[in-house]
């Protein structure tokens, strides 16, 4: 159980927090990183096992538990703002193949901004926006070909 949710942290990580993912390699501590989180749960997936809870009950309450840890996902956040303010540049990004990249460039541009973020947070939102307007208006930082 411990090795699958290994593979699902790290794939979920993949797709939701790829800016994390990549500073964590570039460190040399991605497999740290996810062993360590799978780890600080393996009581509870124990216990749960223990009680005859099933296998996939308790896979999906320790994903879900893993998740929680993470906060939430700059990435998916920028995303979302992309999608609901920049659907243009978005489906660009997303024809060229570049989304993985422009976005974590847009993040590394919001610098302290996403440091500790509520998803929530309208003026946090317009702020994002603004730094994501900034960057689309210096051609030296977007793609050209978009």
């Amino acid at each position: 159980m411990q090795d699958l949710l290994l593979i699902k942290l790290q794939s979920y990580l993949a797709v939701h927090y790829p800016d994390m993912l990549l500073a964590l390699r570039e460190e040399g501590k991605e497999e740290v990183f996810i062993r360590e989180k799978v780890e600080g749960i393996s009581g509870q997936m124990e216990e749960l096992l223990n009680a005859g809870t099933p296998a996939y009950m308790v896979e999906i309450y320790c994903m879900d538990v893993l998740i929680d840890s993470l906060g939430p996902s700059r990435y998916d956040y920028i995303y979302n703002i992309l999608e609901d303010e920049f659907e243009k540049r978005l489906a660009a990004f997303e024809r060229l193949g570049i989304t993985l990249y422009e976005i974590i460039s847009i993040i590394i541009d919001c610098g302290d901004l996403l440091h500790e973020f509520d998803e929530e947070d309208r003026l946090l939102k317009y702020a994002v926006i603004g730094v994501v307007a900034n960057y689309f208006a210096n051609p030296e930082t977007v793609s050209h070909a978009v």
